[in-house]
């Protein structure tokens, strides 16, 4: 659903009828929140390197794996024409799919360049992970 519609069936919904105030307040909440129930991607497995996709276009995930010491390492691809910032969160999860931890990572990348990253994460106890991008604030 675009937004353009949703706004227009919004509009519409308030100059008809009042009485429809509560499928109004219901399609308003939804609109506000759907983005953020479908913002993970994932689950992907640990032990299975591969270039991982995000929810953000031209912006993927590649040559990951979880060190002894706990370090989680990743880069960070850009495959835009562009310069491309923003703040990517990784969620790991147990092998039961409960989740274990969180880490975020803040990047800036230039056109077409990529960024090797490490940050300290319970992925040695977990089993899968889950990507997610955060608006900066």
């Amino acid at each position: 659903m675009s937004m353009r519609f949703a706004l227009r069936l919004l509009r519409n919904s308030f100059s008809r009828l009042t009485n429809q105030l509560p499928a109004v307040t219901c399609a308003a909440l939804l609109l506000a929140f759907a983005p953020n129930v479908f913002a993970w991607s994932g689950p992907y497995d640990i032990d299975n390197p591969r270039l991982v996709v995000t929810d953000k276009p031209l912006i993927a995930i590649k040559d990951f794996s979880c060190h002894r010491s706990g370090g989680f390492l990743f880069r960070i691809e850009s495959t835009s024409k562009f310069n491309r910032v923003g703040k990517l969160s990784v969620k790991f999860y147990n092998k039961s799919g409960d989740p274990v931890g969180l880490i975020s990572e803040e990047y800036s990348l230039g056109p077409k360049s990529q960024r090797l990253t490490s940050n300290y994460s319970p992925c040695n106890s977990a089993k899968s992970f889950s990507l997610r991008h955060v608006p900066l604030t």
